[in-house]
């Protein structure tokens, strides 16, 4: 087969500017090796390409079809243990809720998975979109994984990443309150003690980390892929899928009963500090009042300021 992408003039300078600033200018030697493994890749297995999707802040996806006509996308990634951890999840889950994986390629750390809805983006999200994906991540959360070998576990990140960078952010404390920050602290310590359920999770759940299908049915891409509890999920959910509606979210877990709702405000609040405490240390200002505004919802201070 042929490809109709021939060098990286035909990445959209969106696609290199979120990989630039995401990986630093130094990303930029891997591009054209990156486009050239594409397209070798796309003639190895039968792929016409069509061009690039201008998406994601940390792989290049570019899009074409099978020989059957199936649409398809083809995914390099840059990052090894990212490339590692998706692979993982998409063979554990094997196309349910999540894009097929029609074939990989670890050297170069390329997919090639099924495209989700008519175009690389998939369809428009419908009105009830938080309901349709809160039903489906139950049914995601379904498929148990004691282990994975190339899947982290929540208890080893909330140990090891996340309360040290809490602990030790004079800036977080700053911003939010020392006391706040202890009580938070004290949360995250209260979790990792609990930190034990076999569950493959997403990881990563913004809104654009979730495609429509053409029945406007949610499927979920780009998972980060962690080993823990649900309501870790369901926190990162309420918390990030987008800028607004934090507590209609928590609504529709708890009304729902899909996970315990006291946890979930748990994992949100150290979720919440821990983003903030990055964009303060990195200089990045964007969503950091909806991100404080989580901390500050009576539910979530409840449970920070719980003994």
């Amino acid at each position: 087969m042929t490809s109709a992408v021939n060098d990286t003039s035909a990445v959209p300078d969106g696609t290199v500017a979120r990989l630039t600033a995401h990986y630093g200018p130094s990303i930029r030697d891997w591009l054209a090796p990156a486009v050239r493994g594409i397209e070798q890749a796309a003639t190895a297995w039968g792929v016409t390409l069509v061009g690039y999707h201008d998406a994601g802040w940390a792989s290049i996806i570019a899009h074409g079809a099978l020989d059957d006509g199936q649409r398809v996308v083809i995914k390099a990634t840059p990052e090894r243990d990212r490339y590692l951890r998706e692979t993982a999840c998409l063979r554990h889950w094997r196309g349910r809720h999540v894009p097929r994986l029609l074939a990989a390629e670890d050297t170069r750390q390329l997919l090639l998975m099924e495209m989700i809805g008519p175009n690389p983006g998939g369809s428009a999200r419908p009105g009830d979109h938080e309901q349709r994906v809160a039903r489906r991540l139950v049914e995601l959360h379904r498929a148990t994984a004691s282990a994975l070998p190339d899947v982290p576990q929540v208890r080893r990140k909330l140990q090891t990443q996340t309360l040290p960078g809490l602990r030790r952010s004079d800036t977080l404390r700053s911003r939010i309150g020392a006391q706040v920050v202890r009580g938070i602290i004290s949360v995250g310590e209260q979790l990792a003690e609990r930190v034990h359920e076999p569950t493959l999770l997403h990881g990563d759940l913004y809104a654009e980390n979730i495609a429509f299908d053409a029945a406007g049915e949610p499927r979920f891409v780009d998972p980060r892929g962690l080993i823990g509890p649900i309501e870790f999920d369901w926190a990162f959910w309420c918390v990030f899928y987008v800028g607004e509606g934090f507590l209609r979210r928590v609504s529709v877990v708890d009304e729902l009963r899909l996970a315990d709702t006291d946890r979930v405000l748990r994992w949100s609040a150290v979720l919440a500090a821990s983003r903030i405490r990055y964009q303060l240390d990195a200089g990045i200002d964007h969503g950091l009042p909806a991100l404080a505004e989580v901390l500050s919802t009576p539910a979530v201070h409840n449970v920070i300021a719980r003994p």
